[in-house]
């Protein structure tokens, strides 16, 4: 969703109509996925891994790899700056942390436990506070408004 907001602000911002077939670079892969089963986009993911600790713990990491993500985007020169490398770059940094919020929430709906909960909880206080924490990024709007 914040992807095609992005994408639509940026074209709208630039005069461009909205083109639903343009797709982001995927992010590249990080970490193995059997070390951060979270991570896992398959259609199937090993339920046995999916613990609420690996969640709050999965979750902590991909906050911190979103968080570098911004940062090298904060250090591009505006001469350096495309739509591809700071918009839709803000959008797939955080790919691993909406992956963990999904699939966390998901194992919450299957099993609403005390733990399951508190790491739901957990997980969701991290997405937000990234979240708080690109918003407010001041370096990474200049650098977004001098595209416009």
């Amino acid at each position: 969703m914040l992807k095609h907001f992005i994408l639509w602000a940026a074209l709208s911002a630039s005069g461009l109509a909205f083109a639903s077939q343009t797709v982001a670079p995927p992010v590249e892969q990080v970490g193995a996925v059997a070390a951060h089963p979270f991570f896992r986009s398959a259609d199937l993911p090993d339920w046995s891994a999916l613990t609420p600790q690996q969640a709050v713990a999965d979750a902590e990491y991909a906050a911190q790899l979103a968080l570098e993500r911004i940062a090298a985007i904060c250090r591009l020169s505006p001469e350096e700056a495309t739509i591809e490398n700071t918009y839709l770059a803000v959008d797939d940094a955080s790919d691993e942390l909406q992956c963990v919020v999904m699939l966390s929430q998901h194992l919450l709906y299957a099993a609403d436990t005390p733990e399951n909960r508190a790491a739901c909880e957990k997980v969701s206080d991290i997405m937000s506070d990234l979240t708080a924490a690109i918003y407010s990024n001041e370096k990474l709007w200049q650098l977004m408004i001098m595209l416009d």
